[in-house]
């Protein structure tokens, strides 16, 4: 599992887990970022909402900065030095998760942020190279919120026994829902639907959740 970590370095906590219910923190991804405006307190700035997925022997962590980018960090062992790469040079990019077709294919999923770049409750999906380090393409807008599911961002893809899932939560931090979105095209049209919300319960609004299968086939 890893986590935000914005301005604080090194950033990207990396934990570990047997049972999804204890956790040890085994690395810390990035140790610094490659550009200047890193080397020092930005706020809102950094990196934000990372996602990780193991892929042909690796580890890939894609997380973006707001401003800089799309990054990604690839590495064999969890607790040893992942490389990094600037994929993309990109402002208003958030929350990307990367995702391999039974094809082969490469794709990039990810949200924006309204503030950077007046966009937001949308999703894109691209292609990416076999490789992932590179976008091959000007991205395809697969999901757009509408009154009902507002602030739609932090999207996890994934395709079970044929269909494509996308995870991600809608209507803000305090208070929002997890939606889940399938279809049996990766460019959609996707079917959408409340699966996990705060309504009168205490607990602060499920966000940015993602789906995991345990050996036992529960998921």
């Amino acid at each position: 599992m890893v986590s935000s970590s914005f301005t604080y370095f090194p950033g990207i906590p990396l934990l570990h887990s047997t049972d999804l219910v204890h956790w040890e923190l085994i690395n810390r991804i990035a140790p610094r970022l490659p550009f200047a405006s890193d080397n020092e307190p930005c706020h809102k700035c950094g990196l934000w909402a990372p996602s990780i997925r193991h892929h042909n022997g690796k580890f890939y962590v894609y997380v973006c900065t707001p401003d800089e980018g799309l990054l990604a960090f690839i590495g064999e062992d969890p607790r040893g030095e992942f490389s990094v790469h600037h994929v993309k040079d990109v402002s208003g990019w958030i929350d990307p998760c990367p995702f391999w077709d039974d094809d082969g294919q490469a794709y990039l999923i990810h949200a924006f942020a309204g503030g950077r770049v007046g966009i937001k409750n949308r999703l894109y999906l691209h292609k990416m190279s076999a490789d992932g380090l590179s976008i091959l393409d000007i991205g395809t807008e697969v999901f757009v919120g509408d009154d009902a599911n507002t602030t739609t961002k932090g999207p996890k893809m994934y395709k079970i026994d044929g269909t494509y899932w996308i995870l991600c939560p809608s209507g803000g931090v305090p208070r929002g829902w997890h939606l889940a979105i399938k279809s049996n095209n990766p460019y959609s049209p996707y079917q959408v639907r409340r699966v996990l919300e705060q309504k009168d319960t205490p607990v602060n609004g499920p966000h940015q959740g993602g789906l995991v299968n345990t050996p036992n086939g529960q998921w």
